[in-house]
């Protein structure tokens, strides 16, 4: 996970590296009326922002599964909610719906599928270790052919 990002940040930089020079030099941006004070800032931005949310990101999808990992990001529209209405700009009613839709979605696919279960006859028997989030094992030999057989025409 370490080297994906990595080279994620390597290729970043060496793709933009030609767009910065040239916007520097058409003075269409000029980077060196940038205080150190305001590279600071952008360089911390960009660590703790983009670097610190793709790692954790990288991680939950390792320690659970890519759908449960991608979802949780959605909590920050409730989040979103509830700091907009701590800091006095209240949302709208459907801001709220909206919310509330992100937290019953994240919470339905976070319920195990064993809790859905009437009988024992209504479940499918999993396999020890395997569960529905697991991807199907791949089989070399599912599909055989016999070449004994011939078709009538």
């Amino acid at each position: 996970m370490a080297q994906l990002l990595g080279f994620l940040g390597l290729f970043n930089f060496f793709i933009f590296l030609p767009v910065a020079l040239i916007l520097n030099f058409t003075k269409r941006e000029r980077f060196n009326s940038l205080t150190l004070k305001q590279l600071g800032l952008v360089v911390g931005k960009g660590l703790l922002d983009n670097v610190l949310s793709d790692y954790l990101w990288a991680k939950a999808v390792l320690l659970t599964t890519t759908t449960v990992a991608t979802a949780g990001l959605t909590i920050q529209v409730p989040l979103a909610a509830i700091v907009d209405t701590l800091a006095g700009n209240k949302p709208s009613f459907t801001d709220y719906i909206g919310a509330a839709a992100v937290m019953v979605g994240f919470a339905g696919i976070n319920i195990p599928a064993e809790m859905f279960c009437r009988s024992k006859e209504t479940c499918i028997e999993l396999e020890p270790g395997t569960s529905f989030t697991d991807p199907p094992p791949f089989v070399s030999d599912s599909i055989r052919v016999d070449s004994s057989e011939t078709l009538a025409s």
